[in-house]
């Protein structure tokens, strides 16, 4: 079963609830415990209870947002070291609560990346209630110390070869093929042929979990009316600023539908031009 939800906010038939913060970055050894705190609010304008539990997660596609599975699904699975204090509570209108997170790392925990959510659900308060749950939780990115793998590469930079001076969207893939999560940054340079850089647009800043590729988006928002380019990615990632950048691809920028109607036009001119011209050359010539 896989569940994708937001992290920050609940909201369902008048139960409103928000949590912080939606996500923790953490990094313990093998046998320890740590300790976060989470606060929920209840925003609705009634009593709400709520009850704890923990998800794992993965990234959803290219996308890079949690998909939330069973244990079985995840190969970077923690939900059963998680525990919530307390497991079961209510929060009157208005109130907030801070909510004690327990994470017991086992002591033969692989090294590397584990992903788990804390997740918060409203239960019926009367064995006659019933209506959706509202349902939100705070994420937990949790590095095992030990042989950590932090490996990732740019998989793909694509964008239209031929475009027009008008903003142009680049997609680029970034791949982690280690066992931790990294947050690539960097920049997108777009060089003139024979040239200087003309563009430099920022690129990645968003985590990308283990065995996963995640796609970044950068918009070129001022092209020149005509002209060939050059464009790159360069990222750095992991603690030892690790680089990682895509081949160069070649962007041509005119306005080819101009081009197309003014070849159009010049095409049937020079056929309606010709053609009369050519008619009279066939005519037999008049005896003098």
């Amino acid at each position: 079963m896989t569940l994708s939800l937001p992290a920050a906010f609940g909201q369902q038939e008048g139960i409103m609830l928000t949590i912080s913060p939606i996500k923790s970055e953490l990094s313990a050894k093998k046998g320890e415990t740590v300790i976060k705190h989470v606060l929920l609010r209840n925003g609705s304008a009634s009593g709400v209870t709520i009850r704890a539990s923990a998800q794992d997660f993965v990234a959803d596609g290219a996308t890079g947002r949690p998909l939330f599975v069973e244990p079985e699904e995840s190969a970077w699975s923690m939900s059963t070291w998680i525990t919530a204090k307390p497991a079961q509570f209510t929060l009157e209108p208005g109130q907030k609560k801070k909510i004690k997170i327990s994470i017991k790392v086992p002591k033969n925990a692989e090294p590397g990346g584990h992903y788990a959510a804390a997740l918060f659900q409203s239960i019926p308060t009367s064995a006659g209630q019933t209506g959706v749950a509202a349902k939100l939780g705070s994420l937990f990115l949790l590095n095992v110390t030990g042989n950590i793998v932090e490996k990732g590469k740019v998989s793909y930079l694509t964008a239209p070869r031929i475009t027009e001076p008008k903003p142009t969207d680049f997609k680029m893939g970034f791949k982690n093929v280690g066992n931790v999560h990294l947050k690539p940054k960097g920049s997108l340079r777009i060089r003139q042929f024979g040239g200087s850089t003309v563009a430099k647009l920022a690129l990645g800043d968003e985590n990308v979990l283990p065995r996963s590729t995640r796609a970044f988006t950068a918009r070129w928002k001022k092209l020149p009316t005509f002209g060939l380019f050059f464009a790159q990615a360069d990222l750095k990632y992991g603690n030892k600023a690790k680089k990682a950048s895509s081949p160069r691809m070649i962007i041509l920028v005119m306005p080819w539908k101009q081009v197309l109607a003014a070849l159009g036009i010049f095409a049937v001119g020079l056929m309606f031009g010709v053609l009369p011209r050519r008619k009279r050359s066939g005519e037999p010539k008049k005896k003098s």
